[in-house]
C-alpha cells in the first residue's frame, strides 16, 4: 500500500543524482579560515562540511567536483548561505551541476574556474515504479529547482533557462563571476536575467 509507495518514491530520490563519481574531500584552513569541498557532492559530503561549519567560523568555501546527488547539492548551498561564506572556484577547475547549485548559496561567487549547470536527472528508475511515480519524482525535482534558488536570493527564471537550455549532456557554461552575481542583483523573484554563458553539448 502507502508504505510501499513512500518507500520507491524514497529509491526514486536516491537515484536522482546528477554527474560522475569521484571521491569526495572536506578539509579546513584555520589560518584563511577556507573550507574546501572537492570530489563528488554527496550525503556524506555535506554532512562533513556540516561538521565543519558548526565547529569553525568559514569565512570561504572553495568548491571544486564532477557533481553528485542533486538534493545534497541544495543542501550544502544554504548551508553556505547561512554561514554567509563566499565562494570560490579556483583557476583550472570546474564546479559542475550539484556542485554549481551549491556555489549559488555564496553571500558571493568568484569564479576563477568553471561553473557548469543543468538540469537533475535520474541515473536509474526502479523497475516496480510507475510512469506517475517517475513523473511526479521529475516533478519535484523540477519544482524544488526555482524554490532553492528564490532561497538562495537567485532569480526563479533561472530554472526556466535552464530547463530550456540544458539537458544530462548539455551545460550551462559560466566562466565570469560579474555574469554570476547578475542572478542575484534583481528586483523581482522571478525576473528574467541574461548573463553571458557558453553552452557545452557533450550529447553526441
Amino acid at each position: 500500500g502507502i508504505i510501499m509507495i513512500m518507500k520507491t518514491l524514497k529509491a526514486i530520490a536516491a537515484s536522482l543524482v546528477m554527474a560522475t563519481s569521484a571521491s569526495a574531500a572536506v578539509t579546513y584552513d584555520d589560518v584563511s579560515h577556507t573550507l574546501k569541498v572537492t570530489g563528488t557532492t554527496t550525503t556524506a559530503q555535506v554532512n562533513a562540511a556540516f561538521m565543519q561549519m558548526h565547529e569553525h567560523d568559514v569565512l570561504t568555501v572553495e568548491l571544486a567536483g564532477p557533481g553528485g546527488e542533486y538534493y545534497a547539492g541544495l543542501a550544502l548551498g544554504k548551508m553556505i548561505q547561512r554561514e554567509g561564506a563566499t565562494v570560490l572556484i579556483r583557476e583550472n577547475t570546474e564546479c559542475v551541476s550539484a556542485c554549481a547549485f551549491a556555489a549559488l548559496g555564496g553571500e558571493k561567487i568568484v569564479v576563477d574556474g568553471l561553473l557548469k549547470f543543468h538540469v537533475p536527472f535520474m541515473t536509474y528508475v526502479p523497475t516496480n515504479a510507475t510512469i506517475l511515480e517517475v513523473a511526479q519524482r521529475f516533478g519535484l525535482g523540477y519544482l524544488d529547482m526555482p524554490m532553492y534558488l528564490a532561497d538562495v536570493g537567485v532569480t526563479i527564471n533561472f530554472a526556466n533557462v535552464l530547463m530550456k537550455e540544458t539537458s544530462h549532456c548539455k551545460f550551462f557554461v559560466v566562466d565570469d563571476e560579474a555574469e554570476i552575481a547578475k542572478l542575484k542583483d534583481i528586483e523581482a523573484p522571478n525576473q528574467r536575467v541574461s548573463i553571458q554563458h557558453t553552452i557545452l553539448d557533450t550529447c553526441r
